[in-house]
């Protein structure tokens, strides 16, 4: 899910629809799709991917969080 999200934000910062405010928020989900697309090849070493797992959501959230922040207030 991180990743898809991660997708949404790479796809609207390229195309121009996350400008201004809306930047942050879909900067944090990019990193949260990079951290869940790392989560693969490290899936193997398990402290590395329940903490890449963690930051993955964390990142997910704060980035969800954010844009909900940004749509309903601003």
């Amino acid at each position: 899910m991180a990743i898809f999200f991660g997708f949404i934000g790479v796809f609207a910062t390229v195309i121009g629809a996350a400008d201004g405010f809306r930047l942050i928020p879909m900067l944090v989900l990019v990193l949260a799709g990079l951290a869940g697309a790392a989560y693969y090849p490290a899936r193997h070493q398990h402290t590395l991917a329940v903490r890449l797992l963690m930051a993955s959501s964390a990142l997910l959230v704060i980035g969800l969080a954010g844009l909900v922040l940004v749509a309903t207030v601003l």
